[in-house]
């Protein structure tokens, strides 16, 4: 991935980016892709790499059809499972913890929203990605 002047050392700019969980996962698993391994290496890059001052982060929202996952074995479910594997891909990478969000959200597309955000360091912030 290659944002070149999307995030100025001073900003709260946002970045959102839709992909088709399968360009991401294995079909119907929560393991990433081999073929995807230089992807990740990029976002980290990206997170990991900003000017003095500011911060860049990301948040993760895996759409899980119309329904969210509501039973007692949640921590099972294929949507659930698959955020988390995002968030470890890019911490073994390197990105701390503090920088990722994730969730799930009950949407009727198949997709990952993956969110970028840029904010002077010590800012608090506030990302809101759309849905249904």
């Amino acid at each position: 991935i290659d944002f070149p002047g999307k995030y100025p050392s001073r900003g709260g700019n946002i970045i959102r980016v839709d992909v088709p969980p399968n360009t991401l996962f294995i079909r119907n698993r929560a393991k990433i892709r081999y073929d995807q391994a230089a992807f990740f290496d990029a976002m980290a890059d990206l997170l990991t790499n900003s000017t003095d001052g500011e911060e860049r982060m990301i948040e993760i929202i895996i759409g899980s059809g119309n329904h969210l996952p509501d039973d007692e074995k949640m921590w099972k479910n294929l949507h659930v499972r698959r955020a988390a594997t995002f968030a470890k891909e890019l911490q073994s990478r390197g990105v701390s913890s503090r920088l990722i969000s994730t969730g799930v959200a009950a949407i009727s597309s198949d997709s990952v929203w993956m969110s970028f955000l840029s904010r002077a360091s010590g800012e608090a912030s506030h990302v809101v990605t759309g849905g249904s």
